[in-house]
């Protein structure tokens, strides 16, 4: 009775072990939009001073790092002192050094906010198909803090750590502005690919005894 009881519990602590190693970081430069020349209190609209990231500006659009709540501002990043800024305009970063299956995620998460307007914050990777956050929705985009978001996108044709795919943040509402912090990535196996480490790792466990 002892003996089932341990092994039990075994199976899942092999699982979730094999789970957390397949759970693959992205590299992802000046993630938290901190590495710019800019500090607090520092109204500073700058164009193209995202260090890592392109910046592709429509007109009257603009991207930079460091706010001030006191400056009008609704709310302060999640992470450093800046965050990404954006106005009729985007921003994207090629990715390397990725190696997913067909079948496997790509998640990114990420913090978000939008000081006024109304508009749809938009996302991209690889041309696997476009994301939208809104403020339309009630669990979208908020104008009073810097909400939590996931996307996920699901490959279609195996990625090569040498590849290089795009990650692109965009905002079309006009005049809305939407402000970005805090992100990361990772590549998340397929639910099959867990289940039979899973499994491996309970017969490991078999053999030892």
């Amino acid at each position: 009775m002892n003996h089932k009881l341990f092994k039990f519990p075994a199976f899942f602590v092999a699982f979730g072990l094999a789970g957390s190693a397949w759970a693959a970081p992205i590299a992802i430069t000046n993630a938290n939009f901190d590495d710019q020349d800019l500090a607090d209190d520092t109204d500073a609209f700058t164009s193209n001073d995202l260090t890592g990231w392109t910046t592709v500006l429509a007109p009257n659009g603009f991207a930079y790092g460091a706010v001030d709540p006191g400056l009008g501002y609704k709310f302060d990043p999640t992470s450093g002192d800046n965050f990404a800024y954006i106005v009729n305009g985007s921003f994207s970063q090629d990715l390397t050094g990725i190696t997913a299956g067909v079948g496997e995620i790509i998640r990114f998460n990420f913090d978000a906010g939008i000081n006024n307007g109304t508009g749809n914050l938009t996302i991209n990777f690889a041309g696997l198909g476009v994301q939208s956050i809104a403020t339309s929705d009630p669990n979208g985009l908020s104008g009073s803090e810097l909400r939590n978001f996931t996307v996920d996108f699901v490959v279609t044709s195996a990625i090569s750590s040498g590849d290089s795919n795009t990650l692109v943040f965009g905002n079309t509402g006009a005049g809305s502005q939407v402000r970005i912090d805090t992100l990361s990535g990772e590549v998340v196996p397929e639910p099959t690919s867990l289940a039979l480490l899973g499994l491996g790792g309970l017969l490991a466990l078999r053999r030892r005894r």
